[in-house]
């Protein structure tokens, strides 16, 4: 029946067949497809090559394409609910092929751009400087003289993806169903998040706005630079970027011999990571040395923006938290931070997980805050991860895998600088951020209509339940002796909490209002000349005032 109603069956055998091939056959026949590919068609795995189970997991992947390709370097990244060996093999995933044709580059400017090669370019390079499955690079020179580089997409890609990630969806709806497996790991969500990032990797437009977004943050950092996107020359298939050179930071050698301090590179590009981590939220998701070069005046240069990461405040302040739980040895910390980030299995054994947590304390213990290794500890979260299936979230995931890059190029350019240490006060920085009088401003301003419809409607739900039980035909079905006290009880605990929630609400907002005012801050606080925040802060007040007399007028406080 699958066989008959799949319109991509010639796709779907090339892909059972590779499975076959390198020895995953047994998979067909737990996801139910096994007659998409007769036994008399099928390829026999030859064993006597004796490869390891990663090798095979990495071939498959890279003879299956660009779709692949792409989610094997994505997988890679989680180490949280896949096993080390395969994580090793996916990560020597080598993104490259064939170049295409230059008769085809012409045709598809011409279709993007809206004109011939020779009339927007002065130079464009027939032969491609990269070549890997979603795109190829071109050296070119605009009329106008600036040195670029051309990043132009493969023809017919967007309908071979989209072919791929249906069969991927469908694939993944049938193990979610019939495999523990896919009640553990919902692989059905995991399609649709690699197909929401796919998409934008291969949206040019995506990656050009990441670069100018980038830029934006480190505007007056002479230490940092992000080349220039030329947009009357971009397209969704189509990116010109400004052409930089320099030597890249896995050439020690060179950066010697041209006079670079290898330590100052470095903290340079530690502090610089950490800014974007951190501070700004908004990261290169792909830092390795290929992708980082130093330029003539010692400024570290980006480049390939296709794949960033980004966290909201509450992931920060989580990575914040196992940070400082970390450098203080904390696991109490540490574990409610896991719990509150990940989405942890009704089952799991937390008196287990607390004692394993433990022992990762003890392991960081008796060390100095510049002797641990941060990407070491990350390595440790992602096994606990695994270990007790913990699902974290993707972008949490890939900000473990850039850290333990981060490392791994500052320890090769100066092993004595701990990450850690740059680490910490960029953290404590972020906590103290958090805390100001701004941010208190913000986070209540955005909270306190939510606390104020709670506050309205828990006691006309309590009413209206006690209502209801008291109805003829529910009160013969439920009663229980002592219940009116237990009705006044539970009013005066619901009187308490909201007497409680709005005071805490109204002290913090007038702490912040003290504290602004001590900095000389409220002037700004208008807007078209009307003082919203101390408009806000008097409204609060009479709010607070009136819940207190509405509470003990009703005699249940």
């Amino acid at each position: 029946m699958f066989k008959r109603r799949y319109k991509h069956i010639h796709r779907l055998r090339v892909i059972a067949n590779t499975l076959a091939k390198h020895g995953f056959g047994y998979l067909l026949d737990i996801l139910g497809i096994s007659d998409v590919l007769p036994p008399f068609k099928r390829v026999q795995w030859d064993q006597t090559k004796r490869l390891s189970r990663g090798e095979r997991v990495r071939l498959v992947f890279e003879e299956l394409g660009t779709t692949f390709i792409k989610l094997g370097q994505v997988l890679s990244t989680r180490s949280d609910f896949l096993p080390k060996d395969i994580v090793k093999e996916l990560e020597k995933l080598q993104d490259w092929a064939s170049p295409v044709d230059f008769s085809t580059i012409e045709k598809i400017i011409k279709e993007e751009l809206g004109g011939e090669i020779n009339e927007l370019f002065t130079f464009f390079g027939s032969e491609p400087i990269a070549s890997a499955s979603i795109a190829q690079v071109h050296e070119a020179e605009l009329i106008t003289g600036e040195k670029v580089v051309v990043k132009v997409q493969r023809p017919y890609l967007k309908e071979m993806v989209e072919t791929d990630l249906e069969i991927l969806f469908d694939l993944a709806r049938i193990a979610d169903r019939r495999t523990t497996w896919g009640e553990k790991y919902h692989f059905t969500e995991l399609v649709e998040e690699f197909s929401r990032s796919l998409g934008a990797e291969m949206d040019f437009r995506t990656e050009g706005r990441n670069a100018d977004r980038l830029r934006e943050n480190f505007k007056g950092d002479a230490r940092v630079y992000i080349p220039e996107v030329f947009w009357d020359y971009c397209t969704s298939k189509v990116l010109t970027l400004e052409s930089i050179h320099g030597i890249k930071l896995n050439q020690p050698e060179q950066l010697a011999s041209a006079g670079y301090d290898r330590a100052e590179l470095a903290l340079i590009f530690a502090q610089t990571m950490m800014k974007q981590i951190l501070l700004d939220g908004f990261f290169h998701g792909d830092p390795h040395p290929g992708n980082i070069i130093v330029l003539d005046r010692g400024a570290l240069g980006f480049m390939d923006f296709g794949i960033m990461g980004s966290l909201p405040p509450e992931k920060k302040n989580q990575l914040a938290q196992i940070i400082i739980a970390l450098a203080n040895h904390n696991s109490d910390l540490l574990m409610h931070t896991i719990f509150e980030m990940g989405v942890v299995p009704s089952d799991v054994n937390r008196k287990e997980l607390k004692a394993y947590l433990d022992k990762l304390r003890d392991k960081y213990y008796d060390k100095p805050v510049e002797e641990i290794k941060i990407g070491d500890a990350f390595n440790d979260l992602l096994d606990v991860s695994f270990k007790y299936n913990i699902r974290l979230p993707s972008d949490f995931v890939l900000l473990a895998k850039v850290v333990i890059i981060t490392e791994g190029i500052v320890k090769q350019l100066n092993p004595k600088l701990s990450l850690m240490k740059v680490v910490e006060p960029f953290a404590k920085k972020l906590i103290l951020r958090q805390l100001s009088p701004a941010e208190l401003k913000k986070t209540l301003g955005a909270y306190m209509l939510d606390y104020m419809y709670l506050l309205t409607e828990v006691p006309k739900l309590v009413r209206g339940l006690r209502e209801k039980i008291d109805e003829p035909e529910v009160k013969g079905v439920i009663r229980h002796e002592g219940f009116e006290r237990l009705m006044v009880k539970m009013d005066q605990l619901v009187n308490r909490l909201s007497f409680s929630i709005v005071l805490l609400a109204f002290s913090i907002l007038m702490s912040g209002l003290v504290v602004a005012y001590a900095l000389g801050t409220p002037k700004k606080t208008v807007f078209f000349n009307f003082p919203v925040f101390d408009v806000g802060f008097i409204v609060g007040g009479i709010l607070f005032f009136w819940l207190i007399l509405s509470i003990i007028r009703s005699g249940r406080l």
